[in-house]
């Protein structure tokens, strides 16, 4: 999680207090549910967050020696 929150920060003018994250999924399986929510009147590109977002699932996963699938990635990204 910790990996995801810098790469949003370092890459979007988000500050780290304003987003929430939640992780789920099965690892083993190979399955990975993000959900993550950030302030409406925040500056923020949906789909850059996502790209954000999924390229830190599969750089954790990678180092980890895991082999996971697009298709088994889910991101949600929700402002509040």
């Amino acid at each position: 999680m910790i990996t995801i929150l810098v790469a949003i920060t370092e890459q979007t003018e988000i500050d780290s207090e304003s987003i929430a994250i939640m992780l789920g999924g099965s690892p083993v399986n190979g399955i990975f549910d993000a959900s993550v929510s950030f302030p409406k009147d925040v500056k923020g590109d949906d789909t850059m967050i996502q790209q954000i977002v999924e390229d830190s699932i599969k750089n954790v996963y990678k180092k980890e020696n895991v082999a996971i699938s697009e298709e088994n990635i889910t991101i949600i990204i929700e402002k509040y």
